[in-house]
């Protein structure tokens, strides 16, 4: 009897897993904000609910027109997990270099076997090449297409286990509860664009088939693309032929963090946001730009991954970042305090 019991319980917990792709892109709060995943009285959840509420009443003083409804979103450790164990960017350079190994430099394999440990552990990587890991990472997918690194990233994260949590996938590890916040604000006739240090492809593989926004509206690390036949030729010269591949190279053009992001609004949105969401000390001056002297009310959330029970949050970082947020005017989100699951119920920590 206990033998039948035991596998019985076994096979529950091998068909409970974390909410499919698909699942995911279903969830919704809609226009008058149900929140499923959000605790009973978070006073940050009003706070923003009296946001909305306040910039879409026409008769309202604070009333802020569609076309002016821009909300800008960090990715890693906003939207999704950076704690299983990393961000997603370093994990897919660590799993392309494990395995492909001859496909990449002595140097870049040795940066890959010295951190993994560490890394996998959850601790701080004080390796000074952390620095220059976009040259790593960029270097293994040198010679693709976007398309073809598009579903080499997509098949990735849909067959990766995220590190660990039991029952998810790196490509379901999304927080359940901004799933809701972005369902909500586009109900309300917000404009969503993601802006992100990750590199640009793979943000766009990330949302693609989650988050419901044009690919457009993905701004992230850029690296250079150059044709199959350009040679030495600049970019004002070169026209390519029919049939011509037109892949990425290792150079990196841009890293889309702190001031970076800044710049990227300017150029890439035009106009600026009224909110902002992130989690780090490099989103701090995307907080920045969007409060101060924005014509519109405007706010910025930053999130903490405080919980220790249901993820590998750190308390010691969170309330330094409370600090400063509060110095600042800025809201904070726990994921402890504020959040009544984080990834799903099914999905617990190791």
């Amino acid at each position: 009897m206990k033998r039948i019991y035991v596998i019985v319980m076994l096979a529950m917990s091998m068909l409970a897993q974390a909410e499919s792709r698909e699942q995911l892109c279903k969830i919704a709060a809609g226009r008058y904000g149900q929140f499923n995943y959000w605790k009973e009285g978070s006073t940050v959840l009003e706070s923003l609910k009296n946001y909305i509420s306040e910039v879409t009443d026409e008769k309202s003083g604070k009333f802020i027109p569609k076309k002016d409804r821009i909300a800008v979103f960090d990715m890693d450790g906003t939207l999704i997990s950076e704690t299983t164990p990393y961000y997603s960017g370093w994990l897919l350079w660590m799993d392309f270099v494990k395995q492909y190994p001859d496909k990449v430099s002595k140097e870049n394999r040795q940066f890959a076997e010295d951190i993994h440990d560490d890394l996998y552990a959850h601790k701080h990587i004080r390796d000074p090449r952390v620095n220059n890991q976009g040259r790593y990472q960029y270097e293994c997918f040198t010679g693709m297409t976007a398309n073809e690194f598009h579903a080499y990233a997509r098949n990735w994260m849909d067959t990766t286990p995220a590190g660990g949590m039991n029952n998810m996938k790196i490509g379901e590890s999304f927080y359940l509860p901004m799933l809701e916040v972005i369902s909500y604000l586009t109900s309300n006739g917000f404009t969503i664009y993601i802006v992100s240090g990750a590199d640009r492809g793979l943000v766009r593989a990330t949302i693609d088939g989650v988050i419901d926004i044009p690919m457009s509206h993905c701004i992230g690390s850029d690296i250079e693309m150059r044709a199959a036949l350009q040679g030495e030729s600049r970019d004002y010269i070169h026209t390519i032929k029919a049939g011509e591949r037109v892949e990425r190279t290792g150079n990196g053009l841009t890293v889309n963090v702190a001031f970076t992001k800044i710049k990227n609004i300017i150029e890439e949105i035009g106009q600026k946001p009224v909110l902002a969401f992130g989690n780090s000390t490099g989103d701090y001056a995307m907080f920045q730009y969007v409060t101060d002297d924005n014509r519109y009310q405007s706010a910025a959330y930053c999130i903490m991954c405080d919980d220790t029970e249901r993820d590998y949050g750190n308390a010691e970082i969170a309330e330094n970042m409370k600090g400063y947020c509060e110095d600042n005017g800025w809201h904070t989100i726990s994921t402890r305090e504020d959040w009544k699951t984080i990834y799903g119920y099914e999905v617990t920590k190791k």
